[in-house]
């Protein structure tokens, strides 16, 4: 065998070997699509993060608003206890802007569909348990 076919079966082996484990990773765990109804501004972005229990992030996507309602998918790793937490940015600015006595200006919401009493909700609350394949309708607040 030559050098050359030798190099190209290397390739194409590390090539399938690389497609193979993309594929693995896709789908390896349930999908969690998480809904937005009632956005009054189509401008800007809403900013979404799947956290595990510890509060780390997993997973972050920002969708650009073009109606009133925006969705984002997200694959998980398996089974377990998550949270969804978003906010529209709406001057597209990247931070969620607040008044200068202390509520936000930009409507965010939480899993639970949880709201806090002046400041965030309690984290334990936004937990929910992901079993499958699921559509998640959050409230924006």
């Amino acid at each position: 065998m030559n050098t050359k076919s030798m190099m190209l079966r290397a390739i194409t082996f590390c090539l399938c070997s690389f497609m193979a484990s993309q594929g693995f990773a896709q789908n390896g765990g349930p999908v969690l699509t998480v809904v937005v109804n009632d956005v009054e501004e189509q401008k800007g972005k809403i900013g979404f993060q799947v956290m595990d229990t510890e509060q780390n992030v997993l997973f972050q996507d920002w969708v650009p608003v073009k109606e009133s309602s925006v969705s984002t998918t997200f694959t998980l790793e398996s089974s377990g206890k998550y949270a969804v937490r978003f906010f529209h940015d709406v001057n597209d600015n990247g931070e969620m802007d607040f008044y200068w006595y202390g509520p936000p200006k930009e409507s965010y919401g939480n899993s639970n569909d949880v709201q806090g009493f002046m400041g965030p909700p309690d984290f334990q609350q936004t937990i929910f348990q992901v079993d499958s394949d699921m559509v998640m309708t959050m409230k924006i607040l």
